[in-house]
């Protein structure tokens, strides 16, 4: 597969965030006359551990689940618009604006790791020393927008983990950013553990997880329900038994 540039990454990045409202009107509401749960995962995680999350949620909701796969940024807007009624793996810090309300409290913490290529993996001794690296990271929110500024990173966005670790491998970008699990398991599964490797380094973000819900879904009036499905999916353990499981299945 042949790696973008740098430039031509950040415009079809655009591109997306621009054509993504032409996805908006193919989610539908009702399915068989049943109210559905509606909601999304990234295109490369199909039956990953976030679909294994909704899963869980539609099961204990009693509803069937209907799956649209997008990106985090179309996501969110998918999420504001009222096409999806709920989106897990929410970052925390967005600004809601009244389009989709927090499901408290978070039902995960992950940790944002720094990878580089093996050969690298002392080269960074702090996370100031990143100042001028080109690092691949997902478009997120303004909180992190502005950790990465303040660093004096050269941000290349790339919303897929493959994108991000081609770029790293055809020496694109210095490094990129990504929770430490998922990356693992997508740099062994390209057969790239051998040259790709976390670098040396502290955690770049530590970040609360949440599942939020449009506050135009029909689902609102059943906020208490999941409220009720989380506090207790915590207590019970049942969130950290999914994300074990499936990383030991890997």
């Amino acid at each position: 597969m042949e790696i973008m540039s740098c430039q031509s990454l950040k415009r079809k990045s655009l591109f997306l965030s621009k054509a993504f409202a032409l996805l908006v009107l193919v989610l539908p509401i009702i399915a068989n006359g049943q109210q559905t749960l509606r909601s999304s995962v990234s295109p490369e995680f199909r039956g990953g551990l976030q679909e294994k999350f909704l899963s869980y949620i539609a099961e204990k909701m009693e509803l069937p689940l209907s799956i649209y796969p997008i990106t985090y940024a179309q996501r969110i807007e998918l999420l504001r618009a009222g096409r999806i009624d709920i989106m897990v793996g929410l970052k925390d810090e967005h600004i809601t604006q009244g389009d989709f309300i927090y499901l408290k409290p978070s039902y995960d913490q992950l940790t944002n790791n720094v990878f580089v290529l093996k050969k690298n993996r002392n080269k960074y001794k702090t996370l100031t020393d990143l100042r001028k690296a080109r690092i691949a990271f997902t478009p997120d929110n303004t909180a992190i927008d502005k950790e990465i500024e303040l660093l004096g990173i050269d941000f290349i966005p790339a919303p897929y983990v493959k994108q991000k670790i081609e770029l790293l491998q055809k020496g694109r970008v210095d490094a990129f950013v990504y929770f430490k699990d998922s990356a693992l398991k997508k740099v062994k599964a390209m057969g790239l553990e051998n040259e790709i490797v976390p670098a040396n380094l502290a955690p770049f973000t530590t970040r609360e997880h949440f599942i939020a819900l449009s506050t135009h879904s029909p689902l609102m009036a059943e906020k208490e329900k999941l409220t009720a499905i989380i506090e207790n999916g915590l207590q019970n353990g049942d969130f950290a038994r999914i994300r074990k499981q499936h990383y030991l299945n890997q």
